[in-house]
């Protein structure tokens, strides 16, 4: 084959995700090879972090970056890698390199106001960002910029600027995405309970802990808690029922029915396959939360799994979602009262699943976990039959590799910063106020399907 057809190939295989593959076709290419440009440099490096093949992938990009400095992607993505190893100082330092090189990119000024906790006024990065925003004429490059206005804002401890900042980046995001159909998820999730009325108890001994719930409620915190036990394996958050899902049940939950047995079978035989490849001790978690969803589904499949749910005051977990630029996977997130009918939405299909799963299903509240972890994880292990083990309670110190929006929290000892953070934010959280009141504790009345379509706009 031609080389540039092998190097066309390479970039089809990349576009399409098939990383193995097109990692293998790059490689193929004679050397020097032809017409590679600083993007299938990038390309390559980003097939080897598919891969898990972190090292590589940072080789690569210091190899790009050393051929053409301008080149800001790769610092971008260098100081990504060193932000999921924790390592604060090189990703800023790989941040603010980006921006001398791309001095008018929103992308990159978000990641660099993630990165850093601001304190002054006259932050040279803040007037930077703000010089920045008055020159930006790119729509999508002034909402990310809106989002770290509002994080440095935040930090400050101004809130009336950093939700100017949110609701306007919200605003520009919601000009590219495709209107969210709140009704029709609402819908679903009551299809899902009336789908799964009853499930088959727990297979007796070690097995997968599924970590559910909405974002923001501590999921990541307890994993890394959990993932210091020596005979618990984190797997981090693996999507893979809400990728495969539509292989078996194309019309989920509609074509869910008893006849469909000998497809669980199947199904729940491909899901261990998957998870015994990844995992080596007796226990695993995978901590993707919108596996709420799918909880009915995956106990049916896999009987030996059990289910974590985290609670939080819905208060400040929806704060919390709401301040983060959720590119995919949460088109609830861009308006408060969307937030709102969708976490009744979600808390009526708990209760659902709390009534029928019986001792499948464990609650963690956030704040209980924050104010007294010990007791809750000592409870939480006698519940799945594990020795509570007092490594638990260093999980700041674990090397792992953290990929969520919370890298940097989870990083730090054991805190109670994030509760009641709502109450500074109030004058402007009406639509959670109206729904869960102004108190100390949330009024949660008992979840329903009809309560999340009543919630006023």
């Amino acid at each position: 084959m031609h080389p540039n057809a092998v190097l066309n190939q390479a970039r089809r295989h990349h576009r399409a995700g098939r990383w193995r593959a097109a990692l293998e076709a790059y490689c193929s290419l004679p050397t020097p090879p032809p017409a590679l440009q600083p993007d299938d440099a990038l390309a390559i490096a980003n097939c080897h972090l598919h891969l898990g093949e972190t090292a590589q992938a940072r080789n690569e990009l210091k190899t790009l970056a050393a051929a053409h400095p301008d080149y800001w992607p790769a610092y971008y993505n260098l100081g990504l890698i060193a932000e999921q190893a924790g390592d604060r100082g090189t990703a800023l330092a790989c941040y603010r390199r980006a921006v001398q090189a791309a001095p008018a990119n929103g992308e990159v000024w978000q990641k660099l106001a993630s990165t850093q906790h601001f304190t002054r006024h006259d932050d040279p990065d803040l007037v930077m960002m703000l010089d920045c925003m008055k020159r930006c004429r790119d729509e999508e490059g002034r909402e990310r910029l809106h989002f770290a206005l509002a994080k440095a804002y935040d930090d400050l401890d101004e809130p009336a600027s950093a939700m100017s900042h949110l609701v306007a980046a919200h605003r520009l995001k919601q000009r590219h995405l495709q209107p969210f159909d709140l009704t029709g998820a609402v819908q679903r999730m009551q299809a899902i309970a009336t789908a799964f009325t009853t499930l088959p108890p727990c297979w007796p001994g070690p097995g997968p802990l599924f970590i559910i719930g909405m974002p923001r409620t501590g999921t990541t915190l307890l994993e890394r808690m959990l993932g210091r036990h020596p005979k618990i394996t984190a797997l981090g958050e693996r999507p893979w029922f809400n990728d495969q899902i539509w292989s078996v049940f194309p019309a989920f939950p509609h074509d869910i029915a008893p006849s469909a047995a000998v497809q669980f079978k199947a199904f729940g035989q491909r899901a261990r396959e998957y998870y015994s490849s990844l995992a080596l001790t007796p226990w695993f978690t995978d901590k993707f939360p919108g596996n709420f969803i799918y909880l009915g589904l995956i106990a049916t499949v896999l009987p030996e799994s059990r289910f974590i749910y985290l609670d939080r005051d819905p208060r400040d977990a929806c704060l919390s979602i709401y301040q983060q630029d959720f590119d995919r996977g949460h088109p609830y997130a861009h308006r408060l009262e969307d937030l709102v009918r969708y976490w009744q939405a979600h808390s009526a299909l708990m209760q659902h699943w709390f009534t029928i799963a019986g001792d499948r299903l464990h609650r963690v509240e956030y704040e209980t976990l924050c104010n007294t972890p010990e007791v809750a994880l000592r409870e939480l292990c006698a519940w799945f039959g594990a020795i509570y083990d007092p490594n638990m309670l260093d999980f700041h110190h674990s090397p792992d590799v953290v990929k969520t929006a919370s890298q940097w929290q989870v990083r730090e000892p054991l805190h109670q910063r994030s509760i009641g953070r709502w109450r500074k934010y109030a004058p402007w959280l009406q639509p959670l106020i109206h729904t869960f009141g102004n108190d100390d504790t949330p009024i949660v009345a008992p979840p329903t399907f009809d309560q999340a379509r009543r919630t006023k706009q």
